[in-house]
């Protein structure tokens, strides 16, 4: 239960905290009663009240009549969220995956698109065309612009999310610039910026894999290895936004080159980049972040192939498992540093069976603590555009900073609610 007396500021404050606690009740439990609510959050009847109006003419919220089961007694409310009320747009930015995504209040996908991208490296120019896209989408699925509450930017770039700034370029090699500020002025809402691998664990631990876990670490395992750890609600970024370099973990001496200038990374061993150098498809033992998309390409041929040989094949499985167990053995440490309660493998790499069973074999090689970390681990199957689409409705919707005034005086929708 949250608690009205742990929040503290302004009243003004407080009243948007309660606010978006009620909007997120409603979110997870479609349905909720007014009185279900204010014992859930500790606030008050007359609170949960003033609150629910507000959010009815907003054009969020729908409350229905239930009348008692028996025909007798006073009838009880039930409260649903209008899908139309209002929209989020997610964008994911990487060597794989280049689209952006609209979805309604209750985070079920409208409509996604594909961004014509020439060349990735340059981030600017990459910001533009997201932008394009996102304004087509919208238009072609006659949303109006005024329900959108804003927009989140999933990047495989460093950035500074507390500004929405690029730090560096990362994989990518783009430049640092401000992200956050142009995208909002493109897009006339609100812009928030994450790296892949935190968009996917706060995706998940909304409305995905692991919603009532306390830790999490998310591993995001494609051309290169991120992390991210997720405790207590909140994500370990790091004093400077570093925070999850996992692909840098020292392992063995390799005779490949990581994009950090050192050949013992985990990156070397336990990458879709690495398999590729192994089977001498990369181009070269150093790592090129001009070939990012080259990479991505291979690395999904490798994992879904057309009409492969029969030899290839096994040669490619039984690297992809090789590097599975490599995998394996830096998520021992992982596991003793942060005792996640789960452990989300997520990328190209995890939706591969040989990739994952090696992961698996890997970790039942390693005594106690694999076969613990074996029932701690699963695959995330959520696409990450559709991540940074729900990323965009934590942050800008079922948040203390969704203004309400910018939604006028309701959808308009007729009847009924929907499900969450």
């Amino acid at each position: 239960m949250v608690n009205k007396l742990s929040v503290k500021g302004t009243p003004g404050s407080l009243r948007r905290v309660h606010r978006s606690l009620v909007l997120r009740g409603v979110f997870d439990s479609p349905g909720i009663s007014r009185g279900e609510l204010a014992d859930r959050l500790g606030l008050s009847q007359m609170a949960i009240g003033r609150i629910v109006r507000e959010l009815e003419v907003a054009g969020l919220v729908v409350e229905s009549v239930q009348a008692p089961a028996s025909g007798r007694g006073r009838p009880a409310s039930a409260l649903g969220l209008r899908a139309d009320g209002a929209y989020a747009v997610g964008a994911v930015l990487s060597a794989y995956s280049q689209e952006v995504t609209v979805v309604d209040l209750c985070g079920n996908p409208i409509g996604t698109r594909p961004i014509a991208i020439e060349d990735i490296s340059d981030g600017e120019a990459v910001l533009g065309q997201a932008c394009d896209a996102i304004a087509s989408l919208l238009d072609s699925a006659g949303i109006d612009a005024s329900r959108v509450a804003g927009a989140s930017f999933s990047v495989a770039v460093n950035v500074d999310p507390s500004r929405g700034v690029v730090l560096g370029g990362g994989y990518l090699g783009w430049k640092p610039f401000d992200l956050g500020v142009r995208a909002e002025a493109a897009l006339g809402a609100p812009v928030s910026v994450e790296r892949v691998a935190d968009t996917l664990v706060r995706a998940e631990t909304f409305h995905g894999c692991a919603p009532d876990a306390r830790a999490v670490v998310l591993i995001h395992a494609a051309t290169t290895l991120g992390m991210s750890v997720w405790f207590d609600g909140a994500l370990m970024r790091g004093a400077g936004f570093h925070a999850g370099r996992i692909g840098h973990f020292p392992t063995r001496p390799t005779r490949m080159i990581c994009s950090c200038g050192r050949s013992d990374c985990l990156n070397c061993v336990a990458s879709g980049w690495s398999v590729l150098v192994r089977l001498g498809e990369g181009g070269g033992p150093a790592y090129a972040p001009a070939r990012v998309r080259d990479y991505a390409r291979q690395i999904h041929d490798l994992i879904e192939p057309t009409v492969p040989t029969a030899s290839r094949a096994a040669r490619v499985r039984r690297l992809l498992g090789d590097a599975g167990v490599a995998l394996a053995r830096a998520l021992a440490y992982v596991d003793l540093s942060f005792d996640p309660d789960v452990v989300i493998v997520a990328g190209s790499l995890a939706r591969n069976d040989s990739y994952f069973r090696g992961l698996l074999r890997g970790l039942q090689q390693g005594g106690a603590v694999g076969a613990d970390l074996v029932r701690k681990t699963t695959r995330s199957t959520m696409a990450p555009v559709h991540a940074a689409a729900l990323v965009a409705l934590l942050d800008h919707v079922y948040s203390p900073g969704l203004e309400l005034d910018s939604f006028g005086a309701g959808a308009g929708v007729a009847g009924g609610f929907a499900d969450g």
